[in-house]
């Protein structure tokens, strides 16, 4: 399956449920972020997953489950 394939039927498939605003690019990313955290923050096993050829690339996903932790840490205080 070519990648534009996939995009097509990842559309379709947003379509039929009436999911909008989203892309596939997206789902790759929730994947990759909650594998991270499912793995307790195993960068390596991510990397593997979404082939990526250098760890950088893959760090990006670290730096969005620190952002979630420090949003909760400060909404701990927020109350």
């Amino acid at each position: 399956m070519t990648k534009r394939a996939l995009q097509d039927a990842f559309n379709r498939v947003c379509t039929a449920a009436k999911v909008e605003g989203h892309s596939i690019h997206d789902a790759r990313h929730t994947y990759a972020s909650e594998l991270y955290r499912a793995s307790g923050g195993n960068l390596r096993l991510v990397q593997k997953q979404l082939g990526h050829a250098r760890i950088t690339t893959t760090q990006i996903y670290a730096d969005v489950f620190d952002e979630d932790a420090t949003r909760a840490v400060e909404n701990l205080y927020a109350r």
